[in-house]
């Protein structure tokens, strides 16, 4: 039986998705929202290992923005702090078409994972296939950190209920 890797792109359109089924499809099974409105929903309904995130949402009708119209550029930043807000220990892997820096500080400040840039991905679909891979591996090594510390104060599992207990 193999594992699949749980991951959630959240992207206004397809080319993170079609990206992701050409080049990184065994072993990863990929569910696709297209904003961040229902995020909360799909969050408790599934257990992602990874979420891959746009950070621009020019595509996305306005109505389903979680800010401001005319800041869409900046949409996926507001996406990774809800995710964060929400407490769910999910790295996050934001990918971008226009690389800068403040866009880059403050995504790695709000806490993702990595910040990579669309055209890196184009060159080599390595690149992004073994950033997915560090970033699960980190996840996994927390956790198993996390259960280490608590298993020795007497506090005995690591079922995901455990863990988020000790969380």
């Amino acid at each position: 039986m193999t594992i699949m890797i749980k991951v959630l792109i959240i992207d206004d359109g397809e080319d993170i998705a079609d990206y992701c089924k050409q080049f990184i499809a065994e072993g990863y099974e990929y569910h696709h929202i297209y904003n961040g409105r229902n995020l909360q929903a799909d969050l408790t309904v599934r257990d992602y290992n990874l979420i891959l995130l746009d950070k621009s949402f020019t595509k996305a009708k306005k109505e389903e923005l979680l800010g401001p119209v005319q800041d869409v550029q900046n949409e996926g930043l507001r996406i990774l702090k809800a995710i964060k807000e929400a407490g769910r220990n999910i790295p996050v892997i934001m990918v971008t078409s226009f690389a800068d820096f403040d866009s880059a500080a403050v995504a790695l400040h709000t806490g993702a994972f990595d910040y990579v840039e669309w055209d890196a991905m184009q060159k080599d679909f390595m690149f992004l296939k073994l950033k997915m891979q560090r970033a699960i591996e980190w996840k996994e090594k927390a956790r198993q950190e996390l259960v280490d510390r608590y298993n020795n104060f007497g506090l005995v599992g690591k079922s995901e209920p455990m863990v988020k207990l000790f969380q």
